[in-house]
This record gives structure tokens, sequence and C-alpha cells, in this order.
């Protein structure tokens, strides 16, 4: 039968390194980061597009109602407005009054002065001031607060989370 073979010792087992061993737990970790990091980039960018393409779908649609489409990140309306508008803006502050109706997509609308006609909202807080006047419909195809300081004469109606009213105004029209 030949010679039995002796049990490797200890010297005869290569060793690896710990240095390698870190780095390759380091690049493990980093190959991770980078996929996580891609992942989270994709889905921001993916959410982020279907946000801005329904905004851009809802502007069409008033644009084909007649509206006029003005957009930026914060827009202040100073001059008198007078006729149907849809804006699109994270911040949008009216202070100037309109006749006609508006259509606004944005984080936050201020009213600020007179509208004589329906305002159409999405968004996150619609604020009309105490010197704001809605003379017609507000309408909120979402909406996570709507604030009338000021006075509304017409309906609010649609979808939102809270409505808090001033004990001043909120009249309407019989």
């Amino acid at each position: 039968m030949g010679v039995p073979m002796k049990p490797p010792i200890h010297e005869d087992i290569p060793r690896h390194s710990n240095r390698a061993l870190v780095w390759c737990l380091v690049a493990g970790l980093a190959v991770l980061v980078l996929l996580g990091g891609a992942l989270v980039c994709g889905g921001v960018f993916f959410f982020g597009w279907k946000g801005y393409s329904r905004v851009s779908e809802l502007a069409r649609e008033f644009e084909q109602r007649g509206y006029t489409r003005v957009q930026g990140q914060v827009v202040e309306v100073t001059q008198p407005v007078s006729a149907p508008t849809v804006y699109i803006a994270q911040v949008l502050r009216v202070k100037a009054d309109v006749h006609g109706d508006l259509a606004v997509l944005a984080q936050v609308a201020e009213i600020e002065a007179t509208v004589n006609g329906d305002i159409d909202f999405v968004g996150q807080t619609l604020a009309v001031k105490k010197t704001g006047v809605v003379t017609g419909d507000i309408r909120c195809r979402a909406a996570q607060s709507i604030d009338v300081q000021g006075t509304v004469k017409g309906d609010i109606t649609g979808t939102y989370q809270a409505l808090t009213r001033s004990t001043v105004q909120a009249e309407k029209d019989s």
C-alpha cells in the first residue's frame, strides 16, 4: 500500500492575508453602495419623470380648453390677468386681480388679490390670504390643505386632506 500521508502542518496551508480579505470586503461594499445608489437614482428619476409627465398632461388638458400656460420655479402675478391661465410652478403668488379662470399646478399657491372666476388646483397647499377673494368655485383635484383667510364666494370641492377657514369669510352666494 504505500506510505501513509501525514496531515499537513499549519505552515503548509497557504494563508490569505488579512489585508486581501479587507480589500475584498471593501470592494464588495462599494459595489453594493453603487448598486443601491443606482436603484435610488433610477427610482427618483422614474417617479419624478412620471410626476412631471402627469403635470404636463394636466397642463395640456387646460391648454386645449383655451388656457394660456405660464410656468416657472416661483411665479408672482403682479399685473392683472384677463384670460384663462394655467400656472405650473413650485410657488405661485397671485398679487394682481384676475378676470378669468385659473388652473394651478403648484406645490404652494397664495391668492392675495381678487380672482373673478374659478380655480382648479393640484398641489400641496392653496391659501386664500386675508386680502384674497375668489368669486367662483375652487375645485381641487388633489391637495393636502386649503387655507381660507379671505373670501371664497363659490363652492370648495374635490379631494383635499384639510380645509381651514377664518371666522370672517367663506360666504356662499345663494
